[in-house]
């Protein structure tokens, strides 16, 4: 009778379960989104930070920040992009445009141009520059950039309301994405009243 060498490991089925997500990010040919939200399952799921994500995969942290900012895109820009077999680089590059309007134009003139990675960005560069991206306030990203010339005095002032809004028991939630260039802070305030029995806020650093 033949016999195969085997390693029996006892487990919880959440931790086979986090085990079969990183097999499949590893082996299975997933597209970009995909990764994206199997690493995004991974944090949120089981508690994970991208440090951890990153180590267990053998990839730097940057390289799981720009992976969890392609979800920034909607289903529909998701839908084109792997329809017309766009690069990643193509998805990240359009992410410097905020507004979801230009952003979904841009798309196109990418597309029926076909466009490469090089000239996409010329695009992009072009749009930006010849009009101003604005914030929810109406005040243009250029005006805000020069408002805030100490970056870190404005995170911290990011920080100490977070901690403030913490403190009035609000139940408010954090993630921190740290890319190469970029520090990501998102934060969810849900409509309903606050409770008593708030959790604890959860930062992904």
């Amino acid at each position: 009778m033949p016999f195969v060498p085997c390693i029996i490991v006892d487990i919880s089925d959440e931790k086979s379960a986090e085990i079969a997500i990183i097999e499949n990010l590893i082996r299975e040919d997933l597209n970009i989104f995909e990764q994206a939200s199997a690493i995004e399952s991974l944090i949120d799921t089981y508690g994970l930070t991208q440090e951890q994500v990153a180590e267990k995969l053998s990839v730097s942290q940057s390289f799981i920040a720009n992976k969890l900012r392609l979800l920034r895109l909607s289903s529909e820009e998701r839908e084109i992009i792997l329809k017309n077999k766009l690069t990643e680089r193509h998805a990240r590059a359009l992410l410097r445009v905020f507004d979801k309007e230009k952003r979904e134009k841009l798309l196109q003139k990418i597309v029926d141009e076909g466009l490469n990675v090089a000239n996409a960005e010329i695009a992009i560069d072009k749009c930006l520059n010849t009009s101003s991206e604005t914030t929810d306030t109406g005040s243009s990203v250029v005006k805000q950039q020069k408002a805030y010339k100490d970056l870190s005095s404005f995170n911290n002032a990011i920080l100490r309301a977070i901690d403030q809004a913490k403190s009035s028991n609000l139940d408010i939630k954090t993630r921190k994405i740290v890319g190469e260039t970029f520090t990501e802070i998102t934060i969810t305030i849900p409509n309903s009243s606050p409770s008593i029995d708030n959790e604890e806020l959860k930062e992904t650093v």
